[in-house]
């Protein structure tokens, strides 16, 4: 039963990842990337072994206490998603217990569990400081595999019935976006405070020590015992482990088996009110009607509310690093404002792909592509062109550096205009993947898949082009200042141009190929 689970979830990830050309070009890639992480955890455990043996030790029980963490939390994210959830076999003659064997067996034969072997094999070299810790951690591989996977397909399964609530979803990745937009500050902050706490390594050893007792290191904390030649401590770590694996598989079984009986149902996030000032702002046509339903989707969808979050507070984050580290002089934060238009455009390039199905109410009402191009601008433009102008304005007025509001506004201001154009047009070419309306925002399709990196590098590349004369004259502003307001008149002006052809021919490419777009934003691949 636990090999049909494996190959069960192989045969549907390869039919899910082959069903187009940009899905087997995106697992070409996703190999590739899974193999560069292979090798290079590899190399760098051995590479720390020569280099650095003394500390080794403490890094693989560092790294081996977070990898359970980071595939809980992933787990936990994407277990609406689950491809081997209990719900999906219910109709079938199986127990919790074929159930949990499946699913531990899927953990550790698939991708995630491949890797974390390649990973812990690098980590035997690593403990070839003292062959007795070496040999341990090599017989307890399969342990520590069988550990890790179960940590997170408890947690995830116990909090499946909490998740299953749309507001906390909701909060949940909105919060998880934010830790890991932030992770680098957060680092830094934990780094100063384990210097203020105290230098002493050996403090941070003992700290080691405790973690090397709890489930999610206790194999490691074997081979740690080993080392510093303590078969007592060995010997409960081992216990600790073993005890792991059975009462968490214990649990997994009757929670798999409850699920077979009462499964798990997603729930909506309350009830949607009807109309109000946004139809008395916008104009009764399909370009406001598309406006004010792409705004609202702004508020009400968690992916939207994601992106809505992250366009304003990428810059602004950036530019408070920058200026508490030194990174750069006060006087090029407003310039900093260039990172908005980046985020403007993969928001824009992939709206069709976040729309999915609902697509289709476009083609069935008769709304053309012009229309839809022309709102889907407009309701992103209508914030993130203030949010353009505040971005450079606000960093002024704190820095009080006056010179260089002008020149940075003509670089902001119509960087922002252009890619709305830009993304209009690339967008219907290039739409990207998302995750389904409903599902986990870190779903399949969250990075967009390989047409988001195709639309954004070809839109810097077409940004950029069609900004060099703006650029020349905010260069030739440096010596002669009134360049800089003639930068800024020539940018808006060929900023608005190339919004209003990015959305006519963008509007023709949709009138064109409206099926072939909805086939794409909608297939599983």
């Amino acid at each position: 039963m636990a090999a049909l689970f494996v190959k069960l979830q192989w045969r549907q990830t390869f039919n899910i990842a082959t069903k187009s050309v940009w899905a087997i070009v995106g697992l070409v890639f996703g190999i590739l990337g899974a193999f560069g992480l292979m090798i290079a955890s590899f190399f760098g455990v051995v590479a720390l072994r020569v280099a650095l043996p003394e500390i080794v030790p403490t890094a693989i029980l560092l790294i081996g206490a977070l990898i359970p963490v980071f595939w809980t939390v992933s787990s936990v994210m994407l277990s609406g998603q689950d491809q081997l959830a209990a719900e999906k076999f219910s109709l079938l003659p199986v127990t919790g217990r074929q159930l949990a064997a499946g699913n531990v067996a899927a953990g550790v034969f698939g991708i995630g569990g491949i890797t974390a072997l390649v990973w812990l094999v690098a980590a035997t070299i690593g403990w070839t400081v003292a062959w007795p810790a070496a040999i341990a951690f090599a017989v307890l591989i399969p342990l520590t595999l069988v550990n890790t996977v179960l940590i997170a397909r408890v947690v995830a399964i116990a909090l499946a019935r909490a998740f299953a609530s749309r507001a906390l979803r909701d909060v949940t990745s909105i919060v998880l976006m934010l830790l890991l937009v932030t992770v680098g500050v957060w680092a830094q902050l934990a780094i100063g405070a384990a210097a203020a706490v105290g230098e002493s390594y050996d403090q941070f050893g003992a700290a080691l020590n405790v973690v090397a007792y709890t489930p999610l290191a206790a194999t490691y904390g074997v081979s740690l015992a080993l080392l510093d030649g303590s078969m007592v401590v060995a010997g409960i770590r081992l216990l600790i482990a073993i005890a792991t694996a059975v009462v968490l598989f214990w649990l997994l079984e009757r929670m798999l088996s409850a699920r077979l009986t009462n499964p798990v149902q997603m729930r909506g996030g309350g009830t949607i009110k009807g109309g109000g000032l946004l139809e008395r702002l916008f104009p009764a046509t399909p370009v406001g009607a598309i406006a004010v339903r792409s705004l609202r989707y702004r508020r009400r969808d968690p992916r939207h509310v994601m992106n809505t979050i992250l366009m304003p507070f990428l810059p602004v984050f950036i530019m408070v690093v920058y200026s508490i580290n030194d990174v750069v002089g006060l006087e090029t934060l407003p310039y900093l404002g260039l990172f908005l238009p980046l985020m403007v455009l993969t928001v824009v390039g992939m709206d069709l792909a976040y729309d999915h199905a609902n697509l289709a109410m476009h083609i069935l009402a008769g709304v053309t592509g012009r229309d839809d191009r022309a709102g889907r601008a407009l309701a992103i433009g209508c914030w993130a062109v203030p949010f353009a102008v505040l971005l450079v304005v606000v960093p002024t007025i704190f820095t009080g550096i006056w010179d260089h509001l002008v020149p940075a506004l003509a670089l902001v201001l119509p960087a922002t205009l252009m890619v709305l154009g830009i993304a209009s047009f690339l967008g219907v070419h290039l739409p990207g993947r998302a995750p389904k309306p409903g599902t986990s925002p870190f779903g399949k399709g969250s990075s967009g898949g390989v047409q988001a990196f195709l639309l954004m590098g070809l839109g810097l590349v077409a940004a950029v082009v069609l900004m060099l004369p703006t650029i020349a004259l905010v260069i030739a502003g440096i010596w002669t200042p009134w360049f800089d307001w003639l930068a800024l008149l020539v940018g808006v002006a060929s900023g608005i141009v190339v919004l209003v052809l990015g959305i006519r021919m963008g509007g023709k490419a949709l009138d064109k190929h409206f099926p072939r777009v909805l086939a794409a934003i909608t297939s599983e691949s």
